[in-house]
């Protein structure tokens, strides 16, 4: 089996490459692909319908007018990153969730995209930030960070704020069995 089937196969095969010897994982999800929206929504969504609206705008006025290609050109990048932020954002999150495997194990939580990306941090003793939805949790296990930082994570505009953002298990369905592991005392969890 190549590593990409394993992606296919599940999130503990997917995260098996990444394993350190003698690391055991206790845990392994995905987050789901169907929760489309975060808190952070309620002001991108807004701001991509204003930025994509005036792109489109600008465009077909320009275009409409007559006016030197410069300015047809012009507003080609503005037009697509527009609809990138209405569109496109939510088509990348749901790709990316199903490329995603969470891990816990003994030492580290694993953040695995694809098969070629791996984010890892210690385990520390608790989460430093825990978000519960119907039927879903959300773990931070780094400072969530201020504004810019952690901003944009789980929108589809994560590479606005990837650099120092904490790693994170977004949206996982198995909440419950994720919880009882980190909420397991440290000794029993290395043991």
């Amino acid at each position: 089996m190549s590593f990409t089937d394993n992606v296919a196969s599940g999130p503990a095969a997917q995260l098996a490459a990444y394993l350190r010897p003698g690391e055991q994982l206790l845990w392994s999800g995905r987050p789901d692909p169907d929760i489309r929206f975060t808190s952070a929504d309620v002001f991108l969504v807004p701001f991509s319908i204003l930025w994509g609206g005036f792109a489109l705008f600008w465009e077909t006025t320009v275009i409409a007018s007559g006016a030197p290609p410069f300015f047809v050109l012009w507003g080609i990048p503005f037009v697509v990153l527009g609809l990138y932020f209405m569109f496109g954002r939510f088509v990348y999150k749901r790709r990316n969730k199903r490329r995603t495997a969470y891990g816990l194990t003994t030492d580290r939580a694993l953040v695995a995209v694809g098969t070629t990306t791996l984010h890892e941090t210690p385990v520390e003793h608790t989460p430093k930030s825990i978000r519960r939805s119907p039927g879903h949790v959300s773990i931070t296990f780094g400072n969530p960070g201020t504004f810019g930082v952690g901003t944009y994570a789980n929108t589809g505009m994560d590479f606005f704020g990837r650099g120092n953002a904490p790693i994170a298990f977004y949206d996982v369905a198995d909440g419950d069995a994720l919880l009882a592991i980190l909420n397991r005392p440290q000794d029993v969890r290395d043991g």
